[in-house]
């Protein structure tokens, strides 16, 4: 059976991002509880500036909460 490969909005992968920055949790744990690999979400932070170049505003709303 063929599995579709999942995709993330860009304003996903910042909240993802975030809360990687945040140091709350280790990516790992954040890894598991979301269904991606690690290296997945390395290579977002790796990414980030990017990333919340191009989604600031979305950035910006989740620091308020």
């Amino acid at each position: 059976m063929a599995s579709t490969r999942r995709k993330f909005t860009p304003e996903e992968k910042a909240r993802l991002v975030l809360e990687i920055l945040k140091e709350e949790k280790s990516i790992a744990q954040l890894a598991s509880e979301h269904g991606i690999h690690t290296n997945v979400l390395n290579r977002w932070k790796t990414k980030r500036y990017r990333i919340f170049r191009n989604y600031s505003s979305t950035i910006a709303k989740a620091l308020r909460k």
